[in-house]
């Protein structure tokens, strides 16, 4: 690392009990899809006491804007996820949800103390930067149907940004690492209807029937296959067919 470089990580480095703390607050008081409310609160109240506007975006989210101190005009969009899920922490840790039910077992605990302990830092260095900053905490990232990525992204602001980023914490990788790959990294999931119609018929005579039955018989075979593919990395993904 240069000079300059050591220092920003030695700036950052005095910040990590706060980090910490940031993280158990949010994993003690998890909130699912769409309910981040309490989350959204203390997350403005976070970004409006080190000076910054902080507005409330697609209901439960949360949008700042950082003007760099050399901007030309070039936006960069930082984002976190906020929501937790709906599964019954077991852990027995002094910071466990105190939500029965809810738990942030998928790490948006993390990312939201990250990015806010980001935006503590680029203030302090705002009139270094070269571009302006907009910090986005989308909520819903675990719905798939009603996405908050899908409502964000359309966000005038959001829409803006010359270049967006964002992270998922690895519990393989050394603490303190990062790594950036190209092509699929992690899984995804999605979510159809099938409707299956057809005209009924006896058994003496299929062939006066639509066999409605057998497009059923197909459709299970795709979800077998499914399930035969979750023994597989995610990081070297595989094509299944049935």
């Amino acid at each position: 690392m240069t000079k300059r470089e050591e220092e920003i990580a030695a700036r950052v480095a005095q910040h990590k009990d706060e980090l910490t703390a940031l993280r158990r607050e949010f994993h003690a008081h998890p909130e699912i899809s769409w309910k981040e409310s309490g989350t959204q609160e203390k997350i403005i109240a976070y970004l409006q006491a080190l000076g910054l506007t902080a507005e409330r975006a697609v209901s439960t989210g949360v949008l700042a804007y950082l003007r760099g101190g050399k901007s030309k005009g070039a936006l960069l969009g930082m984002r976190a996820d906020m929501d937790a899920l709906p599964v019954q922490e077991e852990t027995g840790l002094p910071f466990a949800s105190e939500v029965p039910g809810v738990m942030h077992a998928c790490g948006h605990d993390s990312h939201l103390a990250m990015l806010l302990v980001a935006a503590r830092v680029l203030t302090e260095l705002q009139a270094e930067l070269l571009v302006d900053i907009l910090f986005v905490f989308q909520p819903a990232e675990e719905e798939i149907r009603n996405s908050g990525a899908g409502q964000m992204k359309d966000h005038p602001l959001v829409r803006r940004c010359d270049r967006l980023i964002g992270l998922h914490i690895w519990g393989d990788m050394e603490a303190g690492t990062a790594t950036l790959e190209s092509g699929p990294v992690m899984v995804a999931s999605d979510t159809f209807r099938a409707e299956i119609r057809g005209r009924g018929g006896h058994g003496a005579a299929p062939r006066r029937s639509a066999q409605s039955i057998r497009s059923r018989r197909v459709a299970f075979s795709w979800r077998s296959c499914s399930a035969r593919s979750r023994g597989n990395s995610t990081r070297r993904p595989r094509r299944c067919s049935a």
